[in-house]
């Protein structure tokens, strides 16, 4: 797996990226040749490609969808070459694919084939601008979310974990994230409704609200429901594992703390 200080990195330069311009960021290895290239658009990453990830979209279509035959999507890929349009969007407005499948595989695909990007022996990376792509925006990923979805590569399993009990926890109209702690770093690991935090807000909600943690701990306070910010956020930790719930709105606090009594430590 890359290295979290070489994904962040390249994860902030994105961030660098003006928010109104597309384009792509190239990858080049020391002898010349290209890696590969991250396509954004208005800040938020459309597509990786990588040379040396394995898997192709239209494979991992068929694999997640329970009706796409190999030849449908044989027939809509050279349509789609042809006509010069985007082979996702197609598929759902053919109902082939639903738009939740397709986003799901489509940040699988731009998690892996990243982070295979992201092992590559090169420090060369090159900002080319183009005219525009005009993606459904959700099919765009944040680096927040992109951050999240590689460390998720990494540890699946408490991944999976993590994301379970956000949903378990979470209520009507909230959103949250959990954050792997580590002595050198706060990792996202699983994240609910929060696409649209940039790496900036991630790292200081998880800074504030570890460090309310460490000051409850003292007191054995297990949950804490605090004001981060302009929002309402409820805290917790699970062994290694920090779990924030963010909740917007009139009356924010006062919900939090009449959840607080459900959100208890967990086996």
């Amino acid at each position: 797996m890359a290295t979290v200080p070489v994904t962040l990195e390249v994860l902030q330069m994105l961030e660098q990226v003006p928010a109104n311009e597309c384009g792509a960021l190239v990858r080049q290895r020391t002898d010349g040749t290209m890696a590969g290239a991250l396509l954004v658009e208005h800040g938020r990453v459309c597509w990786a490609m990588s040379d040396r990830y394995p898997r192709r979209l239209t494979d991992l279509l068929v694999a997640e969808s329970d009706t796409l035959t190999r030849e449908q999507i044989n027939e809509v890929f050279a349509l789609c070459r042809r006509d010069r349009v985007p082979l996702g969007e197609t598929l759902v407005a053919r109902g082939l694919v639903s738009l939740p499948v397709l986003h799901r595989v489509l940040f699988r695909h731009t998690c892996e084939a990243l982070d295979c990007l992201l092992r590559e022996d090169s420090e060369l990376w090159t900002w080319v601008e183009h005219s525009g792509y005009g993606y459904h925006p959700m099919l765009t990923f944040s680096t927040a979310e992109l951050l999240t979805g590689i460390h998720a590569l990494e540890h699946p399993t408490i991944a999976a974990r993590a994301l379970a009990t956000l949903g378990a926890a979470l209520g009507p109209e909230q959103r949250g994230f959990a954050i792997q702690r580590t002595r050198d770093a706060r990792l996202p690991l699983a994240q609910i409704g929060c696409e649209d935090l940039d790496l900036v807000e991630f790292a200081d909600l998880a800074t504030q609200a570890n460090d309310v943690m460490t000051t409850a701990s003292t007191v054995a306070i297990e949950v804490v429901v605090a004001m981060i910010g302009e929002r309402a956020c409820a805290s917790w930790v699970e062994d290694d594992l920090l779990f924030l719930i963010l909740c917007d709105g009139e009356l924010a606090f006062n919900r939090l703390l009449a959840q607080v009594a459900t959100l208890t430590r967990r086996p």
